[in-house]
């Protein structure tokens, strides 16, 4: 039979040749067999029908070598299973877990994730390339390197259990190729037909053996090649342009030698083909003229790149061109895929990518793999609620947000999830508060229990049926039983229908494949590996990897679309227009390495021993102008290329040295910039299509709105869009001209239901701070109720809030027994410390003291601390004449309250201002009753009499105050202290004895504070101080008076001045809160901003840099000016309610 082979560089007409040459011969009833890359089958049917009478054809048939295989197999009846990537797999496993063990260079690595892919793959590079494992064991014998031979051997041993399983289970070990090149003779319709073969630019051994069994029977055989006929001997060299299609003749050479071969004459040299031509000779040729279809743009960013081509392209159909007309091309397809679709459907361009989407990210897959995660982690919350968010689990979203809000806040473990009691935990503002009193929290965890009892109707008996190890079909059965019980295949049908509903077909075919090839691949699990025996985590592994290989099988959705594609894949198309995206260095031409089980020192090796297998990374790395060259010839008319300057995550990208090449050479006269921004001078390029032009109206009618001139066209987009149907697009486009960071004040109404709905403002001292730091944060918390997701962990206001309780429980016991600290006896103290905090833990936080070894620890570090607190106060207690009155004292809330502080506002609201006072000592004196406010802290705040001052810190003054107005005239400020209950980490320069660290400590908690110049007083405080305290931080001159120094001293005259001062701040404070004031004016103090660590900042957007923030901004002043300030306004009168 007559072979030939057509020469023929690329766009000289060879598949032309083709087509023409079957129609003719089908004419007179001749049958034709086109073979073409399995990707190209559709667009040549189309492309043949095209131009045929009646747009259709019989007695031709077009196939890639893949559906010619099933044709012949369906027309000899011969059932073949050709194992998927997926079941190559799935036995490469089985085999390992039962044979890896005698492995030996490869025995690590089998143990790796990726080794069974990688394994698959070159046992069908081995197969492809009709390589056996007797030849790797030949070839193992000849080598000098031992650790290379002995990975051929382990490859041989595990390549022939796989051919041994083949044929145990499907009666033979050929793969289709090898049963196709034996089945293909007896195909009638390839009896005595005509044989085309185009579009391939190698073959492999499989399939020259395919060609030569069509040869056999076949009335001849025609195959193209890409090839510059003047040059075939030249291009034996391995850096030749033409290099591979040489190898593919030779090869066709020694199978075939008696083929003819035939040249095409060359493509006239005008247009693009100048390029093409004269670009990718040896040495390129220079241009005196650059070619006017060539074009390469530099872009700033693969945004910037892909959204001028989408322009380009809207522009170009304006001007009659179709769709279909433009092909844009990737080295790579995960590259530029997804950006195109998203940019060509924001242009209204209909698109096609020929990527497979991975079918891992689908919420079913998700869903499978969360569930085998829960089944492994014994309930972890991440796995169950990766489960649950797939939204195939029975319950609505707002169900498991209110479920996975509690998990968070209570810290729900595996433990709490597999209990059979209800959750009785609810997390509490305070520890005193008592949730069987609350009827709303009750309901709450009535709901959330009842939600949970649903997820655990559903998983707990498969969980149940988990354990241990089952064999492969018990598992799927297992997995299969749980998708069908939470109705997985009903809510995937009912998404195909709502998706389709909406035309939203991709997305609807997704539902539909998802489910059928999940199926299919457990039932192809059963089949192969069924009885094989594995445990929980092997089967969730394999399932995983199984998971990651499925892909979703997508048609264009029109017949007149932009398709993007990899070179590799578009190669066979063309395009009277193309784009190649991506022309940078490492990308295109792309960097190859090793890949692979062997390296391409191995594989030249085995070549050396006669074993050759596919090309390494050298052969690929010298293909890539090859690639190149097929990418620039696919356009008939004009060709686009297009570099980034940089990637998504703003990392610098190098062009190629193929685009300097272009201007050195002539090729273009200069690179157009693409910055993706519009400009005024560039208004064409950028007013192509609604509504993706109105994205660029804001920045180009920014000026106007400082009064500059703009150009007209801009104005003239904006009214037109307005009249003619994109009004609300228009509207959102550029109504951040006119934003302006600036909250509107809140009408009375308003504040009146978001602060005071009884028609008063209450409080603590604390909110009233918080509201001086920043009005809007305090709007944001206290006004709308925003607040983060609470997540259970142990935090400082923990800390404090059961320090406070403690500390008040002993309080409390020492008032009711009638005695004070000092009658605390030492051996009482740590075991009444140990039980409180025992008999508090598990109200912080559900227990969380108790829930591993490390908060068991902290417990005990936190009971030592309190022990060590309690005995400080006791010796302060032993030392002092004051007596504690009061701990935990309410005003304005709770029993036996004081009363509140209050007063009216302007507008009409009633303030009250209340709070609970730590702890009050008093004693009476010369007709006088002097009064010590202490307040817990578990930091190391101390009074600042500028924060005072600004408003910022008024708690214990505000404390002052109303102790002094509830205890009666005849009260008297001794002090206002912070006491300290804390363990920090000090540092010495020298290892410390014990009285040492004991002396250290005491000095760095004594009580700090404010207190009153009188020494009598201060010694009735402490009286065994001399110069200096033990347990204040005063201290006497040699004078016997009180030191200023500290600016922590003040006659009486100064305290009722600053108690009055403490009480205009609260007052002015109210005052703006009911005036409707949230500004977004945070206090900025020295350095320090509530910014910092405030979590209203995403939704306030504060930026001092814009004119329309700014801080509250407070200068550093002078202690002795702010004593002097405070004293003068002190002297004015307020008219606050007493």
């Amino acid at each position: 039979m007559a072979v030939t082979v057509v020469f023929g560089r690329a766009g000289s007409g060879k598949t032309a040749r083709c087509l023409e040459e079957i129609r003719n011969w089908s004419k007179d009833g001749g049958k034709a067999v086109l073979l073409v890359p399995d990707q190209a089958t559709y667009s040549m049917e189309r492309r043949f029908a095209s131009t045929m009478p009646g747009h259709g054809f019989m007695g031709t048939q077009i196939f890639g070598f893949s559906r010619l295989a099933f044709q012949v197999f369906q027309e000899r009846n011969k059932e073949h299973a050709s194992l998927s990537e997926l079941s190559r797999n799935i036995v490469l496993q089985r085999l390992l877990r039962q044979h890896g063990n005698v492995l030996t260079v490869l025995q690590t690595a089998a143990s790796q994730p990726n080794f069974v892919t990688t394994m698959g793959q070159f046992l069908m590079e081995c197969r492809s390339f009709r390589i056996t494992p007797d030849m790797l064991r030949n070839a193992a014998g000849l080598m000098n390197q031992l650790t290379l031979s002995h990975k051929l051997e382990d490859i041989a041993s595990l390549y022939e259990k796989y051919l041994e399983f083949l044929g145990e289970h499907f009666g033979n070990a050929d793969d289709t190729m090898t049963l196709l090149a034996r089945e293909l003779p007896n195909y009638t319709f390839i009896q005595g037909a005509r044989v085309w073969v185009d579009g391939f630019q190698w073959f492999t051994p499989q399939q020259l053996q395919i060609l030569l069994a069509a040869e056999k029977v076949a009335d001849s055989l025609t195959i193209t090649l890409t090839m510059d006929a003047e040059r075939v001997s030249q291009q034996s060299r391995h850096t030749a342009l033409y290099h591979r299609p040489w190898e593919v003749y030779q090869s066709l050479l020694r199978i075939f030698p008696h083929l003819e071969t035939e040249n095409l004459p060359n493509p006239p040299c005008k247009g693009i083909r100048q390029f093409t031509r004269h670009f990718f000779q040896s040495v390129p040729d220079t241009q005196d003229v650059p070619v006017k279809e060539l074009i390469v743009s530099e872009c700033s960013d693969r945004a910037a790149e892909m959204d001028a081509i989408a322009r380009r392209i809207a522009r170009l159909v304006q001007y009659g061109y179709r769709y279909r007309d433009f092909l844009i091309l990737t080295r790579t397809s995960n590259m530029y895929d997804a950006l195109g679709e998203r940019i060509c459907k924001s242009y209204g361009i209909p698109c096609f990518t020929d990527y497979r989407r991975p079918m891992a990210s689908h919420p079913a897959a998700e869903a499978v793999a969360a569930f085998l995660a829960l089944l492994r982690s014994h309930w972890s919350h991440e796995t169950v609620f990766r489960l649950l968010k797939t939204d195939l689990f029975p319950l609505d979203r707002h169900e498991v947000d209110i479920l996975e809000n509690y998990c968070l806040a209570s810290g729900i473990s595996s433990r709490q999830w597999l209990s059979s009691r209800e959750w009785t935990y609810y997390p509490q503002k305070y520890m005193s508060d008592d949730v069987s009193q609350h009827p709303e929290i009750q309901e709450r965890l009535h709901q959330v229990n009842e939600v949970r009892q649903r997820v655990q109707q559903y998983i707990l008996p498969f969980w149940q049926k988990a354990q241990g190890e089952k064999n492969l079909r018990d598992w799927c059965t297992l997995l299969f039983t749980f998708l069908q019980s939470i109705h997985v295949p009903d809510t995937l049908r009912r998404w195909k229908e709502e998706d389709e509903a909406v035309q939203r077909m991709t997305e609807s075919k997704e539902h539909e494949q998802v489910w059928k090839k999940m199926l299919a691949f457990m039932e192809e699990m059963t089949a192969l590996c069924g009885d094989d025996v594995v445990s929980l985590e092997e089967f969730s592994q394999m399932v995983e990897d199984g998971l990651k290989t499925m892909t979703f099988s997508i048609i264009p959705p029109t017949l007149d679309h932009v398709t993007i594609t990899s070179i590799e894949r578009g190669y066979t198309g063309s395009g009277r227009i193309v784009f190649l995206c991506g022309i940078n260095d490492g990308i295109f031409p792309q960097h190859s390495g090793d890949e692979g089980l062997l390296s391409d020192v191995e594989r030249q090796s085995l070549t050396e021993a006669g074993v050759t297998l596919g090309p390494g990374s050298r052969f690929r790395s010298l293909q890539e102008k090859f690639l190149f060259y097929l990418a620039a010839t696919r356009a008939r008319e004009r060709l686009y290329i297009s570099y980034a300057l940089a990637d998504e995550q703003g990392e610098e990208l190098t062009p190629s040295l193929w685009i300097q090449q272009l201007i050195d050479k002539g090729y273009i006269a200069g690179l157009r910039k693409e910055s993706g921004e519009a400009s005024p001078a560039s208004a064409a390029e950028y007013i192509v299509s609604m509504p993706a032009a109105l994205k660029y109206l804001p920045v180009m009618l920014r000026p106007a709105v400082e009064n500059k001139k703009i150009d007209s066209v801009w104005w003239s987009l904006y009214d037109w869009a307005l009249l003619h149907g994109w009004k609300q697009v228009t509207v959102r486009a550029v109504q951040g001209l006119f934003y302006h960071n600036r909250p509107e004040r809140l009408p009375y109404e308003t504040v009146r239901r978001l602060y005071a709905p009884e028609g008063r403002i209450v409080g603590s001292v604390t909110r009233f701070e918080s509201y001086r730091q920043c009005p809007f944060a305090y709007f944001s918390q206290y006004g709308l109720g925003l607040a983060e997701r609470p997540v259970q962990h142990f935090s400082a206001p923990d800390l404090g809030m059961l320090v406070h309780e403690a500390l008040r429980r002993i309080g409390e016991k020492l008032l009711t027994e009638g005695r004070q600290w000092q009658h605390l006896q030492d051996e009482e103290i740590g075991p009444l410390c140990t039980s409180i905090v025992e008999e508090l833990s598990p109200k912080i936080q559900n227990d969380i003291l108790m829930s591993n070894a490390y908060f068991i620890q902290i417990q005990g570090r936190l009971i030592q601390v309190l022990i060590r607190t309690v005995r400080r106060l006791c010796e302060f207690n032993k030392s002092s004449d004051f007596h504690t009155t009061a701990v935990e004292k309410g005003f304005g809330q709770g029993k036996n309250a004081w009363k509140a502080l209050q007063f009216t506002l302007d507008n009409g609201l009633e303030v009250i201002v209340t709070g609970q006072i730590d702890r009050i000592d008093t004693l009476h004196a010369d007709d006088t009753d002097f009064v010590v406010v202490i307040d817990y802290k578990s930091g190391s705040t101390v009074l600042d009499l500028q924060k005072i001052y600004m408003g910022l810190e008024l708690q214990l003054l505000t404390y002052m105050d109303v102790a002094l107005k509830n205890i009666g005239p005849q009260a008297a400020p001794a002090a206002v202290l912070y006491c300290y209950v804390r363990s920090r980490k000090l540092s010495e320069n020298h290892l410390l004895s014990q009285e040492e660290k004991i002396q250290l400590y005491n000095k760095e908690n004594k009580l700090k504070g404010f207190y009153l110049d009188s020494p009598d007083v201060i010694r009735y405080m402490d009286t065994a101080m001399d110069a200096s305290s033990s347990f204040l931080n005063v201290r006497l001159n040699k004078n016997g008076n009180l030191s200023t120094a500290g600016y922590n001293v003040f006659p009486y005259s100064w305290w009722q001045k600053v108690l009055k001062v403490a009480e205009n701040r609260i007052h002015a404070i109210a005052e703006q809160m009911g005036s409707g004031d949230i500004s977004i004016h945070p206090v900025l103090f020295g350095t320090q901003s509530h910014c910092q660590y405030c979590p209203y900042h995403p939704f306030c957007a504060f930026d001092p840099h814009t004119q329309d923030n700014a801080y509250d901004a407070a200068g550093k002043l002078k202690k002795s000016d702010i004593i002097v300030r405070i004293s003068q306004e002190g002297d004015d009168t307020h008219g606050m309610d007493s």
